[in-house]
């Protein structure tokens, strides 16, 4: 079972827009559903380090999966990476990220450090990712240096605009050449691909309540995909249920 929806439609088109949510400039504890400053004695022995790209860098969508207990939350750069739109939109509306090499390129991301249990756990929330071990050059900022970088990789190509991947404005990265939106131009454009006739908002509502209608997007939006492979990605577990 993974974390509930809000019944209400305009939190359900909060979390659809607001994706992937704001992060602390500083790396950070959870606790208990709140971020508090990292203390300088974390202990991240037996932690699984899950380099994280997209909402999984947030507090607020960590305690929505996670409202009690701790996970450190700490932040590097990674190289030759860029993070962008996946072909697909999750449960709740919104459009998703996916990791892409790029030589050149780089991304501020974050590690959630997480027990096994919080990792089988997040596994049940991970949609069309499957996990598995990245060989990457990741250089932390605070915090323990992982001696084995874990990541969720999607199974859906790479949204594209033209012949190029598109990468998400709400990261700080250099993404290269690709061009950069916001998750709402993201949105707006898979409607119009839709030729959806009703508003913007009424298109991500159904497509929230309706598992159907989304798995038949998706397979429209892959038919005009990037093929995604990821090199140092080595997958670990099938992948989850949608």
């Amino acid at each position: 079972m993974s974390w509930p929806l809000p019944a209400e439609p305009a939190k359900r088109l909060a979390l659809a827009f607001g994706y992937p949510y704001a992060v602390p400039e500083e790396s950070y504890l959870l606790r208990n559903g709140r971020a508090v400053a990292l203390p300088a004695n974390t202990d991240f022995a037996g932690r699984i380090a899950v380099l994280a790209h997209g909402s999984n860098r947030s507090p607020k969508q960590l305690a929505r999966k996670f409202p009690n207990g701790e996970i450190p939350v700490t932040h590097g750069t990674l190289r030759d990476h860029a993070v962008v739109y996946a072909a697909c939109l999750t449960r709740y509306g919104a459009c998703p990220s996916l990791l892409r090499h790029l030589p050149g390129a780089s991304a501020r991301l974050s590690i959630t450090w997480l027990t096994q249990q919080q990792l089988q756990f997040m596994h049940r929330t991970e949609g069309a990712y499957g996990f598995g071990r990245l060989q990457a050059d990741f250089e932390v900022e605070a915090g323990a240096q992982p001696q084995e970088l874990h990541l969720y990789h999607g199974r859906p190509g790479c949204l594209t605009i033209g012949a190029d991947a598109v990468a998400l404005h709400a990261v700080t990265q250099d993404a290269g050449h690709l061009p950069r939106l916001s998750q709402r131009d993201a949105l707006t454009h898979i409607h119009r691909l839709w030729d959806c006739s009703s508003s913007l908002e009424s298109f991500l509502l159904a497509m929230i309540d309706a598992t159907d209608e989304r798995h038949r997007l998706r397979a429209r939006l892959e038919g005009s995909a990037i093929s995604n492979p990821l090199p140092g990605f080595h997958g670990l577990v099938p992948e989850a249920l949608d």
